[in-house]
């Protein structure tokens, strides 16, 4: 379905179509479609229905399969991110126009008051002096558009505050969302090696048993590792605790509550931004070195690197245990060792070079001459 082909938000509000609540979740829309989808199936109806009826309940049908399609499908993500932003700022606006009316004293209501007064009254004036002294029309008609101007800078100035005001809550109520979603969140990763390939039914049903679970996501690109969503917090420590020293599979926190949990507070970013900027041309190279050298062991290690992460709860002598023995390197090839031969059985202690001429000759004398491997020796 193309994008540009939408019905929506033209045809009217899908999450009103859905009888779910604005801005609801993935999985109270999937809900509600199965729902409606069974109410309005032509499969499921009455046999004594009229004809006005099923074309009616079979637009039903079709106004559920597209909002659904709406509000979940890829072709209409920046449609509906757009349609969300504005249910968003219409709420805040309607809340901050109520907040405002019932904090706005007496006093600023009167000067609402006499404002509009002075309007009205102008303007009738206007009206009724249009005979008068051509100065005075002017200096009215002056006066007049003073006030207009002054009025039309108070709206702008007004509605500058309200859009910024607007822009906050919604940025706000956006983190919060964004971090109560994370707190229900566990980042798994597992061995391809010990558990193979595992799909998000998989991985759901394993988490199963620490609680109900909301939603499974694969990421990455090695195809193992998941994000799970469980529908309350307390279901995330004990699916933690429960890999914390598994050679199969970790499980952890992400964003704030993974620093709270491991008892490690997470910076801002703008304290990061500045230790940064005061590092030296020498300190930011080391640092760089040291990054290069980290990704480049992850790239060469690969799937073996999941044995080696790193745990904040695992003691030192632990991880040595877990350290792969050390490869012995290969001996080197060079110098070569010398056969002994015949001419070394008379002298106790030649010279390399007299070794090398003897094996020369020991070696080469049935392919060449006594004078030709003379000659070709170094005098």
């Amino acid at each position: 379905m193309n994008e540009n082909k939408s019905s929506f938000p033209a045809k009217g509000n899908p999450y009103t179509i859905l009888t779910v609540p604005n801005l609801a979740t993935p999985s109270q829309i999937k809900k509600s479609f199965r729902k409606l989808s069974l109410k309005y199936h032509p499969d499921k109806r009455e046999s004594n229905l009229t004809k006005e009826q099923h074309d009616k309940l079979d637009q039903h049908f079709i106004s559920v399969q597209e909002a659904r399609d709406f509000l979940l499908g890829n072709d209409f993500k920046n449609q509906k991110e757009q349609f969300d932003t504005k249910l968003r700022s219409e709420t805040l606006r309607k809340v901050e126009e109520d907040r405002r009316d019932k904090a706005m004293s007496s006093n600023r209501k009167r000067m609402r008051q006499d404002l509009e007064s002075k309007i009205h009254n102008l303007k009738k004036g206007a009206g009724a002096d249009a005979n008068d002294d051509e100065n005075e029309n002017d200096n009215d008609g002056q006066g007049f558009q003073d006030l207009k101007r002054d009025g039309m800078r108070r709206r702008h100035e007004f509605g500058e505050r309200t859009r910024t005001a607007e822009e906050k809550l919604a940025a706000r109520a956006k983190k919060k969302q964004k971090n109560l979603l994370e707190n229900r969140q566990v980042r798994i990763k597992w061995s391809r090696k010990k558990m193979g390939g595992q799909s998000d039914e998989m991985i759901a049903n394993l988490m199963k048993r620490f609680g109900s679970v909301e939603e499974v996501e694969l990421i990455g690109n090695k195809g193992n590792s998941a994000l799970v969503t469980f529908l309350v917090v307390a279901s995330c420590k004990p699916c933690v605790d429960a890999y914390l020293h598994s050679d199969e599979m970790r499980a952890s926190h992400i964003g704030k509550r993974k620093g709270e949990e491991d008892g490690v507070p997470i910076p801002e970013t703008g304290s990061l931004n500045r230790d940064k900027d005061r590092e030296s041309v020498q300190e930011r190279k080391l640092r760089q070195a040291a990054e290069r050298e980290i990704l480049l062991r992850k790239m060469e290690l690969g799937e073996e690197d999941f044995e080696d992460e790193s745990d904040p709860h695992e003691s030192k002598q632990m991880k040595n245990d877990r350290v792969p023995p050390k490869k012995s390197s290969p001996l080197s090839l060079f110098p070569p060792s010398f056969p002994v031969c015949e001419p070394f059985a008379n002298r106790s202690h030649p010279s390399p070079l007299e070794r090398l001429e003897l094996l020369e000759k020991e070696l080469l004398r049935g392919l060449l001459s006594s004078q030709e491997i003379k000659d070709m020796q170094i005098q």
